[in-house]
Parts: structure tokens; sequence; C-alpha cells
């Protein structure tokens, strides 16, 4: 799209080829691109990210930190995989682990993704990572407004999404302390809840 028409309002998008398409809404998704540019070119990953250690910190630059959208970090809960995630909750907790960190308290991060969308009234959250997946569980009716959905890849799951806020937490709670849920506990009826599965104290 090289051209937005209209008086008052969207009429018509003008494309590179001089076409044009009626059209009553348009969305730019533009993304972002990490400021990375003041690093040496050697600190910067492909995509403009930052590798980082369990600590935050960049390997072969002593004392210095990245967090937040640049950061990929090795995720305890995938098995040292580095993940990058562009979310602000993330942000919110790199923040205070490199803080720790830097007032030398550090401990390897290990938060859980979690964000969530509301849709016509219904909130909806997900927790985990977006690997792959090979199954997903459905508990509960997702037409009703009721259901939790489990991404299970190989034999773990290491995403849920859904409306039970209390299952949520519980399988966020669940990854925190390293406790993956398996494929064969969601398929009998006593998982059904998670918090039955917290560690007690």
């Amino acid at each position: 799209i090289t051209e937005v028409l209209g008086d008052q309002r969207v009429r018509q998008v003008r494309l590179a080829g001089g076409e044009t398409l009626a059209a009553d809404l348009v969305i730019a998704g533009i993304g972002v691109r990490p400021a990375t540019q003041f690093l040496p070119a050697a600190a910067v990953d492909e995509d403009g990210g930052v590798t980082v250690d369990e600590l935050l910190t960049i390997p072969d630059y002593e004392g210095v930190w990245a967090a937040g959208d640049i950061a990929r970090y090795p995720a305890v809960h995938l098995d040292g995989k580095t993940v990058r995630i562009e979310h602000w909750r993330t942000a919110l907790q790199h923040g205070r682990a490199a803080a720790r960190a830097m007032m030398g308290h550090g401990e390897p991060f290990g938060g859980v993704p979690f964000f969530w969308t509301e849709h016509y009234g219904l909130r909806i959250g997900y927790v985990g990572y977006g690997l792959p997946w090979d199954e997903v569980l459905v508990n509960g009716d997702p037409h009703a407004g009721d259901f939790i959905a489990f991404y299970v890849h190989g034999q773990r799951a290491y995403a849920a999404a859904g409306t039970r806020d209390r299952q949520l937490a519980a399988f966020s709670e669940l990854m925190r302390c390293g406790r993956l849920v398996s494929r064969e506990e969601l398929h009998t009826q006593s998982a059904t809840d998670l918090v039955d599965l917290l560690p007690r104290r």
C-alpha cells in the first residue's frame, strides 16, 4: 500500500502497482526494530536482538546486560533453548532480574511468559512458549467461553491458553517450579485441576 484514499474516513487504498482497492478499514502492522545500533556488531544477532546468558549479561562484554524486547535468553523451561519475547511483561520481569544481577544478587532468569487479550467481553489468557505443537488438548467448551487449551510438544505441555484463570495460574506456577505437565497427565481426568499438581508447602 502506497496511499490511503478518502475524505474523513478510508474509502480506498492504492497499491504500489497503481491499482486501487475499496477499503473500509486499514490496520497498520508496522512492527518494531530493536535499537541496538550503539552495540558492537559482534554482539548483535541477525534479527537485531542480543543473545544473553541466564543472568541477562551479554557474553564477552563484562558488566553489560540486555533485557526486554532485544534480549534472546536461555529459557530454563525449554532446556536452555534461547527465546526472544517482545512483550512488556517479559521486559518488566527482565528489568527486575537484571537489576538484581547488577547488584550482585543475580539468579538464572526463570520468568514464565504470560499475556492476555479481551474481545467482546471475553478475556483469554496465554501462558508459556509458542513451540510448534504436536497436539492441542482442549478441556471445556471454547464456544461457551469456558475452556483451557494445552499446546503439547513431544510429551510435555509448553503453553496453555483459555479463560480459566485459576488453571492458567496453576500452569504458570508449575512451569516456574520447573514442572512441565505431561501429555499423559492431561489425558487423565485427575489432571483437569492443575492446582492438585502444585507442590505442597
